[in-house]
């Protein structure tokens, strides 16, 4: 069992009666930050496994000069899946491992049994050597792996209302934190506010959303409901294309192109963002691109652009009474951001688009292809910019983000940098993670202040200011910090949630070998 996410479909008394036969080796990656090793700690206790025929092991990431071997959640993946390697951590940790572990089980074996499982105490596993001899950090083998685990945030925390190992009540009070402002901003303006909020106290089905607690100005919610409609892409055979639109709109409504990240490549992984960006009188076009062949050269990452920039002109022509490309935006995450400065550059200088208006929100942006620094420079000043970063995020470095913000050559005046933050109370945490701008229809996603605060408020104001020039707008979305940019909402009982950080001078504070994309990787165009 490698890097467990929550468990289901078991109780406590099925896994203390486990069939003691069975062999077993539980193993976590240290640089991870996915799934907490509570989890996988758990079951490796729970499991009625005699303490001789099971193992914990947990993995250490390694670096010698400027070769890095990455103990992260995607380490057993092959080179061939995104973000996949094939090095010594696989061949020594994971492949001699499961060797190891079947001659035992399968053929009694006394030497796999002693590599597998080792005998009975806690000791280090060899994990082959460097080209210049050095060892490369050993992997732990234990039976009690709890002071070995690292503390820290991750995006799928032990204390969370989707892990069932946990009594109901243990995070009730969580929710009831959350619920609590809601309760008190939503009853003031409807009536039946609080008798809204008692039921959802009591319907266990929506323990992993928090409702948003703003109920006016940037952030809340409009008043359209979605029309949605999709056609066949036509360069990505079997997907669609999808178009969501303001519903009794009469006319064109300015339109968002939503630009989705690699593991979110549907619109449904999108859905609470799409329903509110509508709901604000806005259409939105999401056009997909093909995850196979993995983006790991420069032809697949410009096919996928292509493919994107396909979709997004057929969606317009297709659309046409519905969608005015005189007021426009782009929003991208992570792979899907990296896409959006060289395409909208095509869209605002070649096809004319934003003339009226025009705003771009990078969230954790990847690489950027199919612009050059000369792009760059000379881009349109009239586009208003948010570039936005998680500080939790293991993803895509920093620096990438960085690298954009100071290259696109818009007034200072008209761009900010912002930096979200993980924050917590009575156990419960809101993760600024790589996927924050999800819902909870990605299996990474959550929706939370996180969103409403520093996304959809944001959206909305830099919506605004870019295609009505509200200077009210502004201080929301631009105001290179203050209050109104900020805040991030309150917990209960007035506690503020941890500030948004607004920059025009931003750095990369943390080390590329805390990323899976670095910016000195080969793939990177700009580095």
């Amino acid at each position: 069992i490698m890097a467990p996410w929550y468990t289901y479909w078991i109780n406590q008394r099925q896994m203390q009666a486990f069939p003691k036969h069975v062999k077993m080796i539980v193993q976590v990656f240290s640089e991870s930050d996915r799934n907490s090793p509570l989890i996988a700690m758990d079951i490796f206790r729970n499991m009625g496994i005699p303490a001789g025929e099971k193992k914990f092991l947990i993995m250490y990431g390694d670096s010698r000069g400027s070769r890095r071997l990455r103990a992260n959640h995607l380490t057993p993946l092959s080179r061939e899946g995104f973000g996949g390697e094939d090095n010594s951590l696989d061949y020594y940790g994971i492949h001699r491992m499961i060797d190891a572990l079947t001659a035992y089980t399968f053929y009694g074996d006394g030497r796999g049994k002693a590599v597998a499982l080792g005998k009975g105490t806690a000791h280090e596993c060899d994990m082959g050597i460097w080209c210049d001899g050095i060892p490369v950090r050993r992997m732990i083998a234990t039976d009690d792996p709890e002071p070995y685990l690292r503390k820290g945030i991750y995006l799928n925390a032990w204390k969370s209302p989707r892990n069932p190992r946990l009594e109901a009540s243990k995070f009730r009070k969580a929710r009831k934190i959350f619920l609590y402002h809601w309760a008190k901003k939503v009853a003031a303006v409807f009536k039946q506010g609080r008798k809204a909020v008692e039921n959802a106290l009591e319907d266990e089905d929506s323990v992993n959303k928090m409702h948003n607690p703003i109920t006016k100005g940037y952030g809340s919610p409009g008043a359209h409901a979605a029309v949605a409609d999709s056609f066949p892409s036509r360069l990505n055979e079997g997907a669609w294309v999808h178009v969501f639109r303001p519903e009794k709109v009469k006319g064109r409504s300015p339109v968002v192109f939503l630009f989705p990240g690699y593991s979110a490549n549907h619109p449904n992984e999108f859905a609470h963002l799409i329903e509110h960006v509508v709901s604000r009188g806005m259409a939105v076009v999401f056009s997909p691109y093909a995850i196979l062949p993995v983006a790991d050269d420069s032809a697949t990452v410009t096919e996928k652009h292509k493919t994107i920039y396909a979709g997004m002109i057929d969606a317009v022509k297709r659309y046409a009474p519905y969608l005015d490309t005189s007021r426009i935006g782009f929003f991208g995450q992570s792979f899907g951001a990296g896409a959006v400065p060289g395409i909208a550059y095509r869209c605002l200088t070649d096809n004319g688009w934003g003339k009226k208006g025009a705003f771009i929100f990078l969230a954790a942006p990847w690489y950027t292809y199919g612009i050059t620094s000369k792009q760059y420079a000379s881009f349109p000043k009239h586009v208003k910019l948010i570039v936005q970063i998680y500080d939790d995020d293991r993803t895509n470095d920093h620096q990438i983000a960085v690298d954009v913000f100071n290259s696109m050559n818009i007034p200072s005046s008209e761009k900010d940098f912002a930096i979200l933050y993980s924050d917590s109370i009575d156990g419960f945490t809101m993760s600024a993670n790589h996927f924050v701008p999800y819902g909870n229809n990605n299996l990474n996603g959550q929706e939370n202040l996180l969103d409403y605060y520093g996304v959809f408020k944001l959206t909305d104001a830099l919506a605004d200011y870019a295609f009505n020039g509200d200077k009210s707008a502004k201080e929301v979305a631009l105001a290179g910090g203050g209050d109104a940019q900020q805040f991030m909402g309150n917990w209960s009982y007035d506690t503020p949630v941890r500030p948004m950080e607004v920059t025009d001078e931003p750095q990369a504070r943390y080390s590329q070998l805390r990323y899976l994309f670095a910016w000195d990787n080969p793939i990177n165009p700009r580095r």
